[in-house]
């Protein structure tokens, strides 16, 4: 939002050392159209009855029902019943203009009385210098949600609107960059000069911004604390075709966020339209549906409540019951106790500390309070005031992280000095459910509806669902293994990567193999440099493998010269990937040769000669 913008802007000193999330992570599979939705989209367009239903058969599909009709003007009606006799929505321009894009939203004809009265409120209210004072309005350019209400009622000749064009689009890079305004700047600025293409030229703006998306997203569709779906609401409602490489770097992300009901929930429309706008709605139907991520094994149930947060303290784990007002605890072997006193009011985040357990409260300023875990007394308070929408929390060394939702980073705090708070960038916008693990700190992010591994500096190191959806309230790492908290069912849940889907997460995490289950049939979908590998391992054990069961894979740099039946029996290709066939190679004794890609045409006997 930008009226966050200017509070973003002034925080960047605090996350100096948050990494832009460039980096490569390892995802559980490549998702590169291999594997399609797991829940039919047309049953959310054909059968829900929600509101996000009703926009997307009306707005993508163009297929309402009397009903979906009716519950679109009676969104109309609740907008309008806000407008004042002046033609206002609000005091300032972007409340008016907020109120004019949410008329838009739902179908209401902007050449409309209502709509024209509302524009003309709101160049009144920026003439008498009733502006929102965002980061950037200084130079007297209109903020971004009052300009697109301008272009949307056709206010084109206005010199405000083509003052605020030249403005934003000269030099795009004030307006480019991932700190740069809130985690939605950069899709309120595309759309909205995207309609203002016919009032002055902003084809290298438009560029110049995807282009910065498609080379700052990570492999997980993040950048920063940005709304990453912000990515695909760009892409849908531009249509532009550099959105079309965005939306594909997101499709891992788009297959994961899926609802059960075929849907997106509030994100569905653009989702709907952005796969339809670049061909790949039906394509993805077609595939077979992405597999889970995550086996779940044992699971250990709680009181009913309202959880949030978990740690794990060397004996049991502990969340927070926010119906209760009090901590939970409870053992591995499924011993619930409920703790002898009561968590603070607005508890968000609780972290084994020493003996005791480091809970994190809301407030002005956030705080920390460290308690006895057995007798419940308070050893210590400290105040938070770097932060400002604390949340989760976990130890990583000596020090104390809590996430803030407001930055889109965590902070590391000495509890000694907590006043020298630095933030740290997580690989995602969101750090809920923070937990530190073996080799790296994993997040569950709401926003981006994903579970997310970095390392200290902020680098991707894996993402993969949240096992439970945004159910999942909090994970631990007990020294071997990932919990995650199911709100919806109460209870604690171990979770492992799917290997029998999609290979092991990475290296310190990976879980044994079973050979006697293990499949290399031959279909394309689940075979890589590591599965080429275990082939030959499971030769060298002594098990019968026949290597022309393996095809060419669509990992390989050869395989756009073999046919879909050519066999890979003479021949092997060294990747660089983590887990590429010569770290696994190396790892089993054995030695690669990388053979080069220039003049080979397909035939094994060509590789004996390279």
């Amino acid at each position: 939002m930008f009226r966050a913008g200017l509070r973003w802007a002034a925080t960047l000193a605090l996350c100096a050392t948050a990494a832009t999330a460039t980096a490569r992570g390892e995802t559980m599979d490549t998702t590169d159209l291999r594997y399609g939705f797991r829940h039919d989209p047309m049953k959310f367009v054909e059968e829900s009855d929600t509101l996000q239903a009703a926009i997307v058969r009306k707005f993508v599909f163009d297929r309402a029902t009397p009903r979906d009709e009716e519950l679109l003007q009676a969104e109309i009606d609740k907008v309008l019943e806000q407008q004042r006799e002046d033609g206002s929505f609000g005091d300032t321009t972007e409340q008016t203009g907020a109120r004019i894009n949410e008329l838009h939203r739902f179908g209401f004809d902007m050449d409309a009385l209502e709509a024209q009265r509302a524009a003309d409120a709101l160049l009144a209210q920026y003439r008498a210098g009733k502006q929102n004072e965002e980061w950037y309005t200084g130079e007297g350019c209109l903020n971004g949600r009052a300009l697109h209400a301008l272009l949307r009622t056709g206010r084109y000749d206005a010199p405000e609107t083509l003052l605020s064009l030249n403005w934003l689009a000269e030099p795009p890079e004030k307006m480019i960059g991932d700190y740069i305004g809130c985690p939605w700047t950069q899709e309120i600025i595309v759309n909205c000069v995207w309609d203002g293409r016919e009032v002055a030229p902003m084809d290298d703006f438009i560029d110049r911004t995807f282009a910065w998306m498609r080379d700052s997203m990570s492999d997980a569709g993040q950048i920063s604390y940005k709304d990453p779906w912000s990515f695909i609401f760009a892409a849908g409602y531009t249509g532009a075709p550099a959105g079309e490489e965005i939306v594909r770097k997101q499709l891992p992300m788009i297959l994961r966020g899926q609802r059960p009901d075929g849907g997106w929930h509030w994100n569905s429309r653009w989702v709907f339209l952005a796969l339809k706008n670049y061909g790949l709605f039906e394509t993805l139907r077609e595939l077979p549906p992405l597999p889970p991520d995550w086996e779940q094994s044992q699971a250990v149930s709680l009181p009913d409540g309202d959880y949030r947060d978990l740690t794990w303290d060397g004996e049991r784990f502990w969340t927070i019951d926010s119906d209760a007002g009090r901590l939970v605890s409870v053992s591995p072997d499924g011993a619930v106790s409920r703790a002898g006193f009561d968590a603070p009011e607005k508890a968000q985040g609780v972290a084994a500390w020493d003996s005791g357990l480091a809970v994190v409260v809301a407030g002005e300023p956030p705080r920390v309070v460290v308690f006895d875990a057995i007798t419940g007394e308070e050893r210590r308070a400290v105040d938070l005031k770097k932060l400002s929408w604390a949340g989760s929390a976990t130890r990583v060394g000596d020090a104390l992280w809590v996430g803030d939702d407001f930055y889109g980073c965590a902070f590391e705090i000495d509890l000694d000095a907590p006043d020298e708070a630095k933030g740290r960038g997580v690989a995602g916008p969101s750090p809920g459910g923070l937990t530190a693990a073996r080799d790296g700190i994993w997040h569950a992010d709401r926003m981006a509806e994903l579970l997310i591994k970095s390392d200290v500096d902020g680098k991707l190191l894996a993402f993969a669902d949240l096992p439970f959806g945004v159910e999942t309230r909090g994970i631990a790492w007990d020294g071997d293994t990932l919990w995650a908290v199911d709100n919806d069912q109460d209870r604690i849940v171990a979770i492992a990567p799917n290997t029998r889907a999609v290979g092991a997460l990475d290296a310190a995490e990976s879980q044994r193999v079973d050979t006697s289950s293990v499949s290399l049939a031959a279909d394309g979908l689940r075979q890589d440099g590591f599965a080429l590998a275990f082939v030959e391992a499971a030769r060298l054990l002594g098990r019968d493998v026949d290597y022309s069961t393996a095809r060419a894979l669509s990992g390989n740099a050869f395989s756009h010269r073999l046919g879909s039946e050519a066999a890979c029996a003479a021949w092997w290709h060294a990747a660089s990937r983590d887990h590429g066939i010569r770290d696994a190679a190396e790892a089993l004794g054995l030695r690669v040769r990388q053979i080069a890609d220039e003049g080979f045409t397909g035939d094994p006997d060509d590789a004996a000669g390279m």
